[in-house]
């Protein structure tokens, strides 16, 4: 695991045996309406405060605290596993779902989504532009003689990556790609520098793009969705997870108010 992922796996653990200290109750996070939810976030959503205006939302509306932990979504996955949180919002669907059929995950819903981009040089010399698909878009490059950066940071959206390099290569990288530890931000910034091509989720590019040489060449028309689904940790494996609030938060990120929220990116309600 990189030296940043144990660092933050480490925070959360603290957080959850400093919840479970000052609840004085053995485990789990409770269903005691003084003590708060707890939800691990994709830290995805870190830079645009969406989270923060959630929780703040919530507080104001349902009187409930909630104790929010943001970190890349493989970490997330393993609180839950762990039981060290109620509820998570995240974007690595294969992931949830494998996790929801052996128990560890209920009530998932999806709550937002925005797009997938493949973005690199304004003059595209491999021709992304023309691509009829992602697969012969990544194939574009592969033969351009450019580098494709991967982001490699146990994030959503370094699974997203994984997954189309996946269906036209095997599990090693290719000499084209060169992966990347660092936020979106950070692969933007390098690919921008470098004349390369990425991966970018469209919300944080769309925010960062009048910093950036670097243009949307495929997947402006939702060609490669990118889901976030909001979901309790099981109850049948760690009784004392507060299904009832995280139910009560999902059904406040799908209100009108919360989805007021999602004007601070490209995000859009579930159809």
């Amino acid at each position: 695991m990189p030296v940043g992922a144990r660092t933050k796996r480490l925070t959360a653990l603290l957080l959850a045996a400093a919840l479970a200290a000052a609840s004085l109750a053995p485990g789990g996070c409770g269903r005691d309406g003084g003590r708060p939810l707890v939800m691990a976030a994709t830290s995805d959503l870190r830079e645009f405060g969406i989270l923060e205006e959630w929780v703040e939302g919530f507080r104001d509306r349902a009187g409930r605290r909630v104790e929010l932990v943001t970190v890349p979504d493989a970490d997330g996955l393993e609180m839950a596993v762990h039981g060290e949180c109620d509820l998570l919002l995240l974007h690595v669907p294969e992931e949830e779902e494998r996790l929801e059929r052996n128990g560890y995950l209920e009530f998932r819903l999806e709550v937002m989504r925005d797009s997938y981009l493949l973005v690199g040089p304004p003059d595209d010399p491999a021709g992304v532009r023309e691509a009829k698909d992602a697969q012969e878009a990544l194939r574009r490059i592969a033969a351009s003689g450019r580098f494709f950066l991967a982001r490699a940071d146990r994030s959503g959206t370094a699974a997203g990556v994984a997954f189309l390099l996946g269906t036209v290569g095997g599990r090693e990288a290719p000499a084209w790609v060169r992966e990347v530890e660092g936020s979106m931000e950070d692969v933007l910034a390098r690919a921008s520098r470098e004349s390369a091509y990425t991966l970018a989720d469209s919300s944080t590019f769309l925010r960062l793009a009048p910093e950036l040489e670097l243009e949307a060449l495929f997947g402006a028309n939702g060609e490669i969705p990118n889901h976030y689904h909001v979901m309790a940790v099981g109850s049948l494996v760690y009784p004392d997870t507060d299904v009832e609030g995280a139910r009560r938060f999902a059904d406040y990120l799908l209100s009108e108010d919360g989805r007021k929220m999602m004007e601070k990116g490209d995000w859009r309600p579930p159809e």
